[in-house]
């Protein structure tokens, strides 16, 4: 049987969470307007202070259902162009969804996804879906059975203070566990209602 460290945990940290990455959503990329041949639009992702530009990206659609995105990754400001192709598929309120086409290959077959969003993790260089760069949620992470059984053990807040010794794997895990803890801590305040209920008058 093993113990709560069991397992490989540093394998956990391989995948890359979808927070990490630039990201985009067609929806944000469309509009209110349908798209048409010749419309260009661009995306900028902005500092703490929503002044400094940290990246930008532009779009233009070569067709209706055909957009061309260019930017610039890395150090060296490499020009990057990604096509990939929209489709619309209607709502059940009569409107119109727009999704994109995942550009990206796997071993030289195209993804071909349908998706709503596309991902730039931080090893780039190119957009796509996120089945196809692997990513993974915070969530999912943070949902470990690893930290389950931490949780359960007791031992967390004994090992948090006093951390010296412990392994890089297992301090991972005891900062997922706390992150875990605090997300609890927190839904616990929400939960509470500050404001008396008045009791009901009972009829005569």
């Amino acid at each position: 049987m093993g113990g709560i460290f069991s397992g490989r945990w540093g394998s956990h940290w391989k995948k890359t969470r979808v927070d990490q990455c630039r990201s985009f959503t067609v929806a944000a990329l469309v509009g209110d307007k349908s798209p048409r041949a010749g419309h260009a639009a661009r995306l900028e992702w902005r500092g703490d202070d929503d002044r400094t530009v940290l990246a930008s990206i532009n779009f233009v659609f070569v067709t209706a259902g055909r957009v061309r995105l260019d930017y610039r990754w890395g150090e060296a400001g490499q020009p990057i162009t990604v096509p990939f192709d929209l489709v619309s598929l209607p709502t059940p309120k009569g409107g119109t969804r727009y999704l994109a086409v995942c550009p990206l290959e796997t071993g030289g077959v195209p993804c071909r996804r349908r998706v709503g969003k596309l991902y730039l993790p931080p090893a780039g260089p190119y957009f796509g879906c996120r089945h196809c760069h692997r990513l993974t949620y915070r969530s999912r992470q943070a949902h470990d059975k690893r930290v389950t059984r931490l949780l359960r053990s007791g031992r967390l807040p004994e090992m948090a203070a006093r951390p010296e010794g412990l392994s890089v794997q297992t301090l991972g895990l005891i900062l997922f566990a706390l992150d875990e803890e605090q997300r609890r801590f927190d839904r616990v305040l929400k939960n509470l209602d500050p404001k008396p209920k008045p009791r009901r008058r009972k009829k005569a």
